[in-house]
């Protein structure tokens, strides 16, 4: 798939992504509330092995490393040890989500047949093994994929999978719509959840390559990591956007020629001016 080069705002803050740390990401996950509200083996497992309530990233890789030749009961840990992760202390719909996954018909099959794809590098395969569970929506499954896959043997030259979760998704948007700066302008117009995806996977790839990351998933996972946050990159565009508004409002107010304008523009967000020079 076509990507697009890395925005201007990515590149401007190249360094800052190169200095981060591997995420850890530790999550506290309530262990009273998933033994009364969520009653099946996997989640018997996780609450003796994790006692205390939290899971770190590389407890997650571990649980897929696991779980990708493992056995059935292994990948229904990785299941569910992704929405404990993802969902956190306050739980919210991941006890309903995993009680509805957890009772999908065909399950194991469908968690082995993922395995089994990624065991080939074969992501599509992989995704579309998982697409529409109940209760298990793209921003976790692709959790899954990405624990699952991170450690394993890769032969193929493609992008392993990487977590495409709500808030990457938001502040790519944020980016394309604010600066002009889409991430999917080769998509088809009625395109696939699988064929967005991919082209997100190998744009995260592509875009750490460019600002000389390091290789493979190790450095696609710092762009994902920036982009999860972002919160410089927001504050500063939408500090600038603010700004330029007011300097307008009064210029119109004033009577003027710009003059507030003129400065606000001077003073402006370097993203921001990039993207409409």
């Amino acid at each position: 798939m076509q990507t697009v080069p890395v925005p201007t705002a990515l590149k401007r803050r190249a360094q800052l992504i190169r200095s981060l740390d591997p995420p850890a990401q530790c999550e506290d996950f309530s262990v009273e509330n998933w033994k009364v509200k969520v009653s099946c083996a996997a989640v018997e497992s996780l609450v003796r092995d994790f006692p205390s309530g939290r899971l770190a990233r590389n407890d997650l890789f571990r649980l897929g490393q696991q779980a990708i030749s493992g056995e059935p009961t292994d990948r229904r840990r990785l299941l569910v040890a992704t929405l404990m992760w993802g969902y956190g202390p306050l739980g919210g719909r991941s006890y309903t989500n995993a009680n509805r996954v957890l009772g999908v018909t065909g399950l194991d099959k469908r968690l082995a047949d993922c395995a089994a794809a990624l065991q080939d590098a074969d992501v599509r395969a992989a995704f579309l093994a998982l697409d529409g569970l109940s209760g298990y929506r793209i921003g976790f499954f692709t959790k899954y994929l990405y624990f699952l896959a991170h450690d394993a043997l890769w032969q193929k030259d493609v992008a392993k999978p990487l977590i495409f979760d709500s808030r990457v998704e938001n502040n790519l948007t944020f980016i394309a719509k604010a600066l002009g700066q889409p991430w999917d302008r080769s998509l088809q117009p009625r395109h696939r959840a699988i064929d967005r995806y991919l082209l997100y996977c190998s744009t995260i790839q592509a875009w750490a390559d460019e600002i000389d990351l390091e290789p493979g998933v190790e450095g696609a996972e710092k762009v994902e990591q920036y982009l999860f946050a972002a919160k410089d990159l927001r504050f500063d565009v939408h500090a600038a956007m603010r700004g330029l508004a007011q300097a307008v409002v009064r210029d119109h107010a004033e009577g003027s020629a710009g003059l507030n304008t003129s400065e606000a523009m001077a003073a402006m967000n370097p993203d921001l001016r990039a993207s409409v020079e």
